[in-house]
């Protein structure tokens, strides 16, 4: 009887922590849809707008889901795209995007915090990489990009882009 007596209390500390996580659980959940609900559509928006400038117009509708897998309107087509569908490239572009749009939205309205890349731009052919760079040089006006690459290409192109404006650190 002693026994059961004390599974009877085990099983009710069970329940109890299990209704307890339950409810972590809906909160958690609100909360999740709540953020998606008010960050997707800023992050699309962002995201959209930078694929635009670094694919040079190729693409101009990028979309996140809420588990933040890539989806791109086709411009000649109209369909939605699954990113890994897309050309090598054309994926590192998107998750660029995604990453300097979420960092933006993240700081928004406060101190201005460098952006570290480190090789991005592996998979790009020239027109990608020169796009690209010119993105940053803009965006390097309004805060340090530390851009960590192996690539003489990208180097060179940085500095046809940038001119003295480029602090170049061998490592």
């Amino acid at each position: 009887e002693e026994e059961l007596e004390e599974l009877k209390i085990k099983k009710n500390s069970l329940e109890d922590t299990y209704a307890a996580l339950n409810i972590a659980l809906e909160v958690l959940t609100e909360a999740s849809l709540e953020i998606s609900r008010d960050i997707g559509p800023r992050l699309n928006t962002r995201m959209s707008g930078i694929i635009s400038r670094i694919t040079g117009g190729r693409y101009n509708d990028l979309r996140a889901d809420d588990k933040l897998r890539l989806n791109a309107v086709n411009p000649d087509s109209g369909d939605v795209t699954a990113s890994h569908m897309l050309s090598g490239g054309t994926v590192d572009q998107m998750y660029l995007a995604l990453r300097i749009a979420a960092a933006g939205i993240i700081t928004a309205g406060q101190e201005t915090v460098p952006l570290f890349l480190d090789e991005v731009l592996a998979q790009y052919d020239d027109d990608r990489v020169r796009d690209t760079l010119e993105f940053l040089n803009e965006m390097a006006s309004s805060m340090q990009i530390v851009l960590f690459t192996c690539k003489n290409r990208e180097v060179d192109m940085a500095f046809e882009i940038a001119g003295d404006k480029l602090n170049l650190i061998n490592i």
